[in-house]
């Protein structure tokens, strides 16, 4: 089994949050690009292998919802959660309507974008070998004490093998 690890791009205009993001999730064995503008993520998508990108969903220029759909319109397999500290109620809806995986306040925590990626990546496997939850669970042998960062490393894995 391989144990190449995911990667996840994040976009957003705060230099500090990309900063300590991208050094949480490094920390936990997790590839980081990051993009501080939305056009820019864009243009970086092309020529990464990206799991998953975070965006804010307000920025200057590109805002979060037109980058969604610049990177899914580039990469439509890509899965897009979308993070905001001012996000309204029809913010959320709109952006989920637009194909976001999830939307997440900000602050967010470590946790809560770890178990976003680990379910974009869980169901992106479940479909690619046709599995339930109960044959995922088994496949993945978590137990109670089992990280999340082991967690995506086995899903990420698992799907490369399903390729």
């Amino acid at each position: 089994m391989k144990t190449e690890k995911p990667t996840i791009m994040i976009v957003d205009d705060e230099r500090r949050f990309l900063d300590s993001m991208g050094k949480l999730l490094r920390k936990r064995g997790i590839n980081v690009i990051t993009a501080e503008q939305g056009d820019r993520a864009v243009r970086m998508v092309r020529g990464y292998p990206v799991d998953v990108a975070l965006v804010d969903l307000k920025m200057p220029g590109m805002s979060g919802l037109e980058t969604l759909d610049s990177l899914r319109a580039e990469k439509p397999e890509l899965e897009v959660v979308i993070v905001s500290g001012q996000g309204s109620d029809e913010a959320k809806q709109a952006c989920l309507d637009k194909g976001a995986f999830a939307f997440l306040d900000k602050p967010c925590t470590l946790d809560q974008i770890l178990d976003a990626v680990a379910e974009v990546l869980r169901i992106r496997v479940m479909r690619k070998l046709n599995l339930d939850d109960r044959q995922m669970d088994s496949m993945i042998e978590a137990g109670p004490d089992t990280s999340r960062p082991e967690i995506l490393r086995r899903l990420k894995a698992l799907e490369q093998e399903a390729d």
